[in-house]
C-alpha cells in the first residue's frame, strides 16, 4: 500500500499532461477532455487528503480547484461562443458540485451563471433538468421560491419519461416538505450508487477508484436540505458521504491559483 504522500506526488505528476493542454491557447477540442481529466485528478487528491491524511483544508482546497477548472473551461468556451462542445453539458460536470462542497459560494454562482441554459443536443434532457434543480438550490436566496422550485421539478418530471425514479422521489419529497420520504429516497439512491461503484471499473487506472470513494451529489443534497428545510440526516454516517467530508461553511478565496493567467480562448 503506497504512502499517502507518494500517491499525492503521483497524482500531481499525472496533472502535468492535462495542465499542459489547458495552458495551450490552441487546445481546441482537446480542452474539454483535459479539463475533465483534471477534475477527476483533483477529486482523487481531495479523497487522499480526506481519507488518508485527515486534512480537511487540503480536501477543500482540491475540491475548490476542481471547481476552478470548470469555471475556466466555461469562460473559455463562452469567450468564443462555442456551444456545441459535449463537455459543456451541465450534467457531466463535477466542478460545480465540488465547489459547493468546498464552501466557495462565489465560485458556485459564477459556474451556474456560465452554464448553458438549455440541454445540448446529445445530453439527456432529464439529466440536465435534474442538474438545474441542484443549481437552483445551491444559489437561491432563503427562503426559497417554492413556485420556482416546483416548476423546475415539473420540467424534470416531464423530461424523465419513467427514468430516474429514485431522484424523482427525492425531488418530490423536497418539494412536498416530506422529510421521511426524502430520507428514504436518499438512502435508496445512496445504496444504488454504492452498489454500482462496487462493480469493477474496467481500468487499471487508480484515480477513478480513489474518486469513487466520495459521492459528491449526495454530499450536495445533505447540505441543501439542511440549508433549505433545516432537516438533519437520520444516519450519522453514510459510507460515500462521511460526516467529515460534508460542506464547509466557507473557504478562503482562491486569489492566485493554477488557472490564473491562462488563455481564455480555445
Amino acid at each position: 500500500m503506497p504512502r499517502p504522500e507518494d500517491t499525492i506526488d503521483n497524482l500531481r505528476r499525472a496533472m502535468v499532461e492535462p495542465i499542459s493542454i489547458i495552458a495551450d491557447p490552441d487546445a481546441g477540442r482537446f480542452l474539454g477532455a483535459a479539463i475533465e481529466e483534471f477534475e477527476d485528478l483533483a477529486i482523487a487528491l481531495a479523497c487522499i487528503h480526506l481519507f488518508e491524511r485527515g486534512d480537511q483544508e487540503g480536501y477543500a482546497r482540491n475540491l475548490q480547484l476542481c471547481g476552478l477548472a470548470r469555471q475556466h473551461f466555461l469562460r473559455r468556451a463562452g469567450a468564443v461562443r462555442q456551444g456545441d462542445d459535449p463537455y459543456l453539458a451541465a450534467s457531466r460536470a463535477q466542478g460545480d458540485l465540488a465547489a459547493f462542497i468546498a464552501g466557495d459560494d462565489s465560485l458556485v454562482r459564477d459556474i451556474v451563471a456560465l452554464t448553458v441554459a438549455e440541454p445540448l443536443a446529445w445530453e439527456y434532457e432529464e439529466d440536465f433538468r435534474y442538474r438545474q434543480i441542484l443549481h437552483f438550490l445551491m444559489v437561491v436566496p432563503l427562503p426559497i421560491d417554492e413556485v420556482a422550485l416546483a416548476l423546475l421539478i415539473d420540467a424534470f418530471e416531464n423530461a424523465r419519461k419513467g427514468a430516474e425514479a429514485t431522484r424523482s422521489a427525492l425531488c418530490a419529497a423536497l418539494r412536498d416538505a416530506n422529510e421521511e420520504a426524502f430520507w428514504a429516497a436518499f438512502q435508496e439512491l445512496h445504496d444504488e450508487v454504492e452498489a454500482r461503484r462496487a462493480s469493477p471499473t474496467g481500468t487499471d487506472d487508480p484515480w477513478p477508484e480513489l474518486a469513487r470513494r466520495l459521492w459528491l451529489e449526495g454530499l450536495v443534497w445533505l447540505a441543501l436540505v439542511s440549508r433549505t428545510r433545516r432537516w438533519s440526516a437520520p444516519e450519522p454516517e453514510y459510507p460515500l458521504c462521511p460526516s467529515w467530508g460534508r460542506r464547509r461553511r466557507s473557504v478562503a478565496p482562491a486569489v492566485d491559483h493554477i488557472f490564473t493567467g491562462l488563455p481564455l480562448r480555445l
